[in-house]
């Protein structure tokens, strides 16, 4: 069940890394007056959290149970991105 999980979560997260680079073809780019470095940095921010949350996230799944934990980390980071 934690397999299928983790595949559910990296899919996301490869969601939305593609997210960012198809606003930016839609014309979010232009809008916010955005060049490609900035543009690349928004996409790294994604890696951060990732890189971050990996290790406590790993250590809560011990502690935890792994719906309750990667329910939990799936809301923390989704309202992170929003704010």
């Amino acid at each position: 069940m934690v397999a299928i999980d983790v595949v559910l979560l990296t899919w996301v997260s490869t969601q939305d890394r593609s997210d960012v680079g198809n606003a930016a073809v839609a014309g979010m780019d232009k809008d916010l007056n955005m060049t490609s470095s900035e543009l690349s940095y928004c996409v790294a921010f994604f890696y951060i959290g990732f890189m971050l949350f990996q290790l406590p996230g790993a250590i809560l799944v011990r502690v935890l149970t792994p719906p309750v934990q990667l329910g939990c980390a799936a809301a923390l980071w989704g309202a992170a991105t929003t704010v």
